[in-house]
Formats: structure tokens, sequence, C-alpha cells
């Protein structure tokens, strides 16, 4: 990812923020250039990791509804990015593969108003819907956006990462809610994940790896086959990120995979990751 300073031009649609107030950002080695604030969260390493976990219909097929007796070679998987922001997981996903249509689902109308920005300037108006949504609001209320139940073939998430009340809370609201949540709230996600997934669809997503206990904790009484990446930022140091991936309504059993190396000796990324970072490779769960 490689950033510029965009120049001012206009208020954002949905938002208060001006284009002097965001940085221009470059994803998938510059395929992709994305809005996002200055300050407060700014998406990276993570959510191209997450992204790249979707692969295309002939790879991804099983579980998926093109997989159980589609015969329409055309079809679209259907996708879901679960607090989206400015939209960097479902939009890297869309800039990958051809064969996807993704939602974006997020609250905070300044961060929504940046994905609609985001969506223009890169072209997909016709692939990418966006959503303004509480996803712990009660679900008929999220009904009334027009998102259905089990609906989405691939869902993804990279919820936040703190506990609101724990340390010191950030200045900046999009921050402080974009990396803290209730600690209810991880419950809420899965929860909400798991309605909108399709049977035998799947779910990903990206945590600390201190959370591992709390996301298989859950996502167990929903999905099967959970497969578990560890992330480590260089060999022999622990892991501090895990993706969790599961097939709903699977009963196979949880396997832990080999883990993803972030950084070669030096500051370099290994050969793997340099790969999903700048050319748009596929994060596949070794075993």
């Amino acid at each position: 990812m490689t950033s510029r300073t965009a120049p001012d031009a206009r208020t954002l649609e949905g938002g208060s923020f001006k284009l002097s107030e965001v940085s221009d950002d470059a994803f998938l080695g510059g395929a992709l250039r994305l809005y996002q604030p200055k300050s407060g969260f700014r998406a990276g390493i993570d959510a191209v990791l997450l992204a790249a976990t979707v692969a295309s219909n002939d790879k991804n097929g099983k579980g998926s509804r093109a997989a159980l007796g589609s015969k329409d070679s055309s079809f679209k998987q259907r996708v879901l990015d679960v607090g989206a922001g400015v939209g960097t997981v479902g939009m890297c996903v869309t800039r990958r593969i051809e064969d996807v249509h993704v939602t974006l689902v997020e609250k905070n109308s300044v961060l929504v108003g940046m994905a609609f920005e985001n969506r223009q300037r890169n072209g997909f108006e016709d692939r990418v819907d966006i959503v303004a949504a509480d996803i712990c609001a009660p679900a008929v209320h999220i009904d009334e956006t027009g998102l259905k139940q089990e609906d989405f073939d691939i869902v993804l998430a990279n919820p936040p990462f703190h506990i609101l009340g724990s340390g010191t809370p950030s200045n900046c609201d999009i921050k402080k809610h974009a990396n803290a949540m209730a600690e209810a709230d991880l419950e809420n996600w899965l929860r909400f994940i798991s309605r909108m997934c399709a049977p035998h669809g799947t779910a990903t997503v990206i945590h600390k790896a201190s959370e591992l206990d709390r996301l298989l904790g859950v996502m167990g009484g929903r999905f099967g086959a959970l497969r578990v990446l560890p992330i480590h930022p260089r060999q022999g140091l622990p892991a501090n990120r895990v993706l969790v991936t599961g097939v709903k309504n699977s009963k196979a059993e949880l396997m832990i995979c080999p883990g993803l190396i972030l950084h070669d000796e030096g500051h370099r990324f290994s050969e793997t990751v340099d790969a999903i970072l700048r050319k748009g490779a596929t994060l596949e769960f070794p075993g």
C-alpha cells in the first residue's frame, strides 16, 4: 500500500470529510485506489489478507451455490463485507475477481460516504452495493435495510480489535469505534455473520490471536470445517493475528494450519505475502 495526498475538491458524499482530509491510497500494486481518512482507522495489510482468501468460482466452488447445481456459468458469488469502513476488503475482492458481486455494510456515515466515492472512482457501480446499517441492531432493523438472511456465499469480517473502556480511548470518533467495540459485540458480529451466510457458504474472520478462543467458541456452534491460519510477524515469533474460516452447517473437524510468515529477514515481506499484497494472489488455507 502506498499513499499520496488527494487534491482538495469537495466534501465527500455522506459525510463531512473533504478530500484534503483523506489520503489517496494504492492497494494491490496500484490496481486499486481508495480514499480513507488521514487520521483515525486506516485499513492495511489485514484487510488485503482477508480479501485474498476469496477465490474465483472454479477454485472456491465447494459449498457455494455454483457448486450446488447452478448451470449458469455467469454465476457471481455473493460476498458480504461486514463492518466495511471505506470498502477496502470488499473492493480488493472486486478488483481481484470478476465472478463476484460484493455488498458492503457499514454504520458510520462518513465512512459510508467514502465507500460510495471509492466505488465510483474504481468503476464498481455494477458490482458493489453499499448498505448503511448497524449490524448489532435488532434483526428487524437489519431486514429493513434490504439485507436478506442466508443470501451470501462468502461473508468476510475484520472486527474491531479492542474492547471499549479498556485502555485510552481515541479522540477521533471514527478511530474509536473502528478499533474498539463493546465486549459483547464480537458475539453479535459473529451471529450476524451466521445469519447472512448461506447454507454451506463460508465465513472468514481476521482478528487478534488472543481472541481465538472467543472466535472458536461462537463460530463452532454455527460453522464446521473450521480452519485456523496463524499469522506470524516473523519466523520464530508468536502469531499476533489469526484468520479463521468455516463452512455453515458443516460437521467437519477443526484444523490448525501451518502459519503464514509476514516478513523474511529484515523488513521485506515474504514472497507469498508480497504476491498477495502487490499482485492480488489468492491466500489459500494449507492442508
